[in-house]
């Protein structure tokens, strides 16, 4: 007998049916197609919102450095006031009045010298706005061999609380020195400066006028000292 198995037809047939059932069953997944789809768009959604919230974030945050920006250069010049020295009070001071006034100043001996010198003079003015003296004025004049000019000098007294339309020209004078900023020009004959000390205290305002180009250095060099 041959030893080989003989194969039997339906035995055979028996295990074609039995591997055919371990197919995989017929499944729908439709529904969990779509809540994998959902997923992925809700976690998108997620990451849009992040950066549309990080953006309005940010914007934010501009605007308040902005704000703080336009605080700290605009603030400052909305606390000035502004005026004409035609519209303020102005009062005439004696040299006694302005001496026991103004005579720890800083700016004082050099504008004495004017009212004790023989060969110069000086006129003072004190200018009132608000109730408050805001402007000292000095119309000074100095004749001499070697240096002969009219002057007016005015200094703030308000420490930069109120500022005169006048004194607009002085704010971009092109030129600097040791301790002021100045622009002269020649007119009429004349060299006719004007300078700026910029003091914390309150800001000094020169205009002279001369047949000599030095006149202004010799008389700032009187203020400075």
């Amino acid at each position: 007998m041959n030893t080989e198995m003989i194969k039997d037809p339906t035995i055979e047939s028996a295990f074609r049916r039995y591997f055919a059932g371990l197919e995989a069953p017929k499944i729908d997944l439709t529904a969990a197609k779509a809540a994998l789809a959902e997923s992925v768009a809700a976690q998108k959604r997620g990451r849009r919102k992040k950066r549309v919230t990080l953006a309005a974030v940010l914007s934010a945050c501009a605007c308040v450095v902005l704000v703080v920006l336009l605080g700290v250069f605009l603030l400052p010049a909305l606390l000035i006031t502004r005026y004409e020295l035609a519209d303020a009070t102005p009062r005439t001071l004696s040299f006694s009045d302005f001496k026991e006034t103004y005579g720890q100043t800083e700016h004082f001996t050099a504008l004495s010298r004017f009212s004790l010198a023989d060969n110069a003079s000086a006129e003072y003015t004190v200018y009132t706005v608000d109730g408050k003296e805001v402007m000292l004025g000095a119309d000074l004049s100095l004749v001499s061999g070697l240096q002969s000019f009219k002057a007016t000098v005015y200094i703030d007294l308000s420490g930069g609380k109120y500022l005169a339309e006048e004194m607009d020209r002085y704010q971009d004078l092109p030129r600097e020195a040791d301790r002021y900023r100045y622009q002269t020009e020649y007119l009429n004959g004349e060299y006719v400066s004007h300078a700026v000390i910029e003091e914390k205290e309150g800001n000094v305002y020169a205009e002279v006028s001369s047949r000599s180009a030095e006149a202004l250095s010799y008389f700032m060099s009187m203020l400075t000292k």
